[in-house]
């Protein structure tokens, strides 16, 4: 503020040093004169060909058309700031034209490679072959770097990175900022690998994709009228998932998906609602035993005549993969 008048000034830097703004408020200019020379060293002004200079906010509108916004997450553990977990991949695309080896689909309007593009996700060991919902997308635009930036509910995501063109080669370098630790990983395998000993077990013949989608009218968590506190159990062939908890609702809405590979498909699917049961010390709000055991939490499956679990599914046989 100078003579009670708000001026709003920019303060910007050549990277290359050879050029600088010649306009108001820069170098050595008489703007400067209405700036005492303290003031002017509280800000750090100088005058000297660094390729650094200061611009009114208005020539800057005028003057710049693009504004790139460089984010340098705090990746520090202790911290009173919000910290951000960075989970790195360098991969590529890479054409190649057999279609399992093949890692440049394309964008999304080529629907049959697509998802042939690198995969990155949190907790599924193969390639996904299905097109899910679009959650979160970014521009494509010839720059060196894209970003996007969204707030997610906690889930399983998959992050396929693409190129707009098809059989479009590059190096990658994929980075994944959150702040619980999302724990991605790149998936390379399209399918289970078989073991040494498949000759003497049978391999799975048909892959089953799971979605609940909600449940509706579950028991309350106890007599005294409070809610529940529900997930989703999934059980198939000895393998089993289980959904994160839905806090105090009779009612959740899950979005829930998980992938089997069968080998007996005449075995059911079994889907539970079940919810968290904490030990008796905790539900008077006093805890007599070892902190350690009281901490842990147990499981009981939700039952009841008006219960209702919405879900769908697809499967697809294996048989030619193996």
């Amino acid at each position: 503020m100078f003579n009670k008048q708000k001026i709003y000034l920019i303060r910007l830097r050549n990277p290359w040093g050879e050029k600088e703004w010649n306009g108001a408020w820069s170098d050595g200019s008489e703007e400067w004169n209405k700036v005492s020379e303290s003031q002017r060293k509280s800000l750090g002004i100088t005058f000297e060909d660094d390729g650094e200079f200061w611009m009114p906010y208005e020539d800057f509108l005028r003057h710049f058309t693009n504004l790139v916004v460089c984010r340098m997450p705090n990746k520090t553990l202790l911290s009173l700031s919000r910290t951000w977990h960075e989970s790195l991949f360098l991969t590529q695309w890479k054409y190649d034209a057999n279609r399992i080896q093949n890692r440049a689909g394309g964008c999304i309007n080529n629907k049959d490679t697509f998802l042939l593009n690198p995969q990155v996700e949190s907790n599924r060991t193969t390639r996904a072959h299905k097109v899910g919902t679009k959650r979160l997308g970014s521009p494509f635009i010839n720059s060196r770097s894209v970003f996007a930036k969204a707030t997610l509910e906690k889930g399983r995501y998959i992050v396929v990175a693409s190129t707009f063109d098809p059989q479009i080669e590059s190096p990658i370098m994929m980075r994944i900022f959150s702040d619980n630790g999302a724990k991605c990983k790149q998936l390379d395998e399209d399918y289970p690998k078989i073991t040494s000993f498949f000759c003497c077990t049978s391999t799975p013949r048909v892959a089953t994709q799971l979605r609940v989608l909600s449940a509706s009218n579950l028991e309350k968590q106890d007599r005294t009228g409070g809610g529940a506190d529900p997930y989703l159990y999934v059980k198939c062939e000895g393998q089993a998932v289980r959904s994160i908890t839905k806090q105090n609702n009779l009612n959740p809405e899950f979005n829930f998906s998980a992938i089997f590979y069968r080998k007996n498909t005449s075995k059911p699917i079994i889907i539970e609602a079940s919810r968290a049961v904490q030990p008796p010390s905790h539900r008077r709000g006093r805890d007599r035993g070892n902190p350690s055991q009281g901490a842990e939490c147990g499981r009981d499956q939700l039952r009841g005549s008006q219960g209702f679990i919405s879900c769908g599914g697809q499967s697809w046989n294996l048989r030619r993969c193996w």
